[in-house]
């Protein structure tokens, strides 16, 4: 087995700004906050052959629901409007759900039709 390697010359990073963002719904109770607009510094810089194992590997930062409703508030967003960005994301979050539980049934269903046609014309897998 031959050993591949993939080398990159230059990393580009994007910073956006946070903000109010239906895309990014948590899985929990609370308004969804994530990246909005267009990024407001692109930066690109050359990586140096000593520098290609010094990365670390890092996971995406996550609010929890009291950290989202302290940064809309210092935000000076009307607590009104949190509540509604609130039920917004709940409702967004039901339909997220019941359209999963579809996609569940219609696979299960999918599956059990392919296996009784399997049986049916006797056709074996090995």
């Amino acid at each position: 087995m031959t050993n591949k390697r993939v080398r990159f010359h230059r990393v580009v990073s994007y910073e956006f700004a946070l903000g109010l963002n239906a895309s990014a719904i948590p899985l929990e109770h609370g308004p969804s906050i994530g990246l909005v607009g267009p990024a407001l510094h692109i930066r690109t810089s050359k990586i140096k052959k000593k520098q290609t194992h010094s990365f670390k590997r890092s996971s995406l930062r996550r609010y929890d629901k009291q950290q989202r409703l302290q940064l809309l508030q210092e935000a000076g967003v009307p607590m009104k409007e949190i509540v509604d960005f609130c039920v917004e994301a709940l409702d967004i979050r039901i339909s997220r759900s019941s359209s999963r539980r579809k996609t569940s049934k219609q696979r299960s269903y999918l599956v059990a039709r392919n296996t009784e046609i399997n049986e049916n014309a006797n056709i074996t897998y090995n």
